[in-house]
């Protein structure tokens, strides 16, 4: 049989152990150490007062704001950089967005504006850059972009990256308006 000894520390069980067969809990721990008698169920997190384990300690709900902010924060960074779809050759085509990606975009957005600044007529018309990008097939590949389709393009992952933005801040105001805990928990970014 298996016995279990559970390090307490402010209350709340930090540790759980198994202790080898034979061995007592007095001849495996100081008696400093802060470790109890504990059963297979007894988890890292319970409380633990005169004697007796118990549920986790409430977390206060500004704790708990703060923790899905950061997670619903986390979430929208992760939206960002999954790529987005644009139809600026035509059809639709999955772009990547990880932040390389946008400096591409970025670069390949400003050359663009620059030649139909600088260029006209047929010479324009004949300005191409390549950019990754994959079609309908989920096939990739560098395909030549006018000026015209590498700016909507753009256009068009800077309007991903500002949806997933106002997003989050829709959720981040519903979270610091929840009264509860349990409205807080309902707050997804979908």
């Amino acid at each position: 049989m298996t016995n279990y000894a559970a390090r307490i520390s402010g209350g709340l069980v930090v540790e759980v152990v198994a202790l080898p067969a034979g061995v007592a809990l007095a001849d495996a721990f100081h008696a400093d150490a802060g470790f109890v008698p504990a059963t297979a169920d007894v988890a890292a997190g319970q409380s633990y007062e005169d004697g007796a384990f118990g549920p986790p300690p409430a977390i206060p709900l500004s704790v708990a704001k703060a923790q899905r902010l950061a997670a619903l924060s986390a979430e929208c960074a992760a939206a960002i950089v999954s790529g987005y779809s644009s139809a600026a050759l035509g059809t639709e085509h999955r772009y990547p967005s990880q932040e390389i990606d946008q400096q591409n975009m970025l670069g390949s957005v400003s050359g663009a504006m620059a030649a139909m600044m600088l260029i006209g007529g047929d010479e324009l018309a004949a300005w191409t850059t390549p950019f990754w990008c994959a079609d309908e097939a989920g096939a990739w590949d560098m395909r030549p972009h006018s000026a015209a389709q590498i700016i909507k393009a753009g256009q068009d992952g800077m309007g991903w990256i500002v949806a997933c933005q106002m997003r989050n801040a829709e959720c981040a105001k519903a979270v610091m308006a929840a009264p509860d805990a349990e409205t807080l928990a309902a707050i997804v970014r979908e």
